[in-house]
């Protein structure tokens, strides 16, 4: 996968899920996201994560890098699509609400002691005008800071249900350095244990 190739899909995905540009006039984001127990969605049974180009990723767009690894004052940038579905398989109709955690993990089984990153609501499909910084479409990214720590952010920014400025303490996680890594990405219908799960392996310097 190339440089260009990802930075592209990033770009793409970042206008998709703010509507095609412009942000929202509400206030700006918290830093913890409130939990909004809705859906109006008729039928949606499941939620999966969706194929290339759009799986759930970890990369390096900013620097000639590996894609997959990271020094400091490098940029994580994390992107996946996620999309709910019907007993039959088809896409459901009408907007639901999904709950979404990243976490950091020694392998690529999500346990108990794993770190989490940071988690959100989001509501798909997507709407220009909508609250949440996050659609079917999602896209953060943490800067990887000197103190062995990570400031994490949703986009597009300014979104009411949405973070920035969040920090991630890593010195625990980071016993060692350089260190492999998973990120896990966990996405749950909203308020239920219907969830998908994905994994990327990434290298911390």
């Amino acid at each position: 996968m190339s440089r260009a190739y990802i930075c592209c899909v990033f770009s793409a995905l970042v206008l998709a899920s703010c509507g095609g540009g412009g942000g929202s006039s509400g206030p700006k984001a918290p830093n913890e996201v409130p939990r909004t127990p809705q859906n109006t969605s008729t039928g949606p049974v499941e939620i999966r994560f969706t194929g290339a180009p759009l799986e759930p990723e970890t990369a390096n767009i900013g620097t000639g890098m590996p894609e997959r690894e990271f020094d400091v004052g490098h940029t994580l940038s994390v992107w996946w699509e996620a999309y709910g579905y019907t007993a039959d398989g088809s896409p459901a109709e009408g907007s639901f609400i999904y709950d979404s955690e990243v976490y950091l993990s020694e392998n690529d089984t999500l346990e108990p002691d794993d770190k989490l990153l940071f988690s959100m609501e989001c509501l798909a499909p997507s709407s220009g005008n909508q609250e949440y910084a996050c659609s079917q479409y999602a896209s953060f990214r943490c800067d990887y800071e000197s103190g062995l720590s990570l400031s994490c952010l949703s986009l597009p920014l300014d979104h009411p249900v949405g973070f920035k400025d969040k920090r991630i303490d890593l010195s625990d996680f980071l016993n060692i350095v350089p260190k492999t890594a998973n990120i896990i990405y966990k996405v749950c219908l909203n308020e239920t244990e219907v969830c998908d799960l994905a994994t990327t392996q990434i290298v911390l310097n």
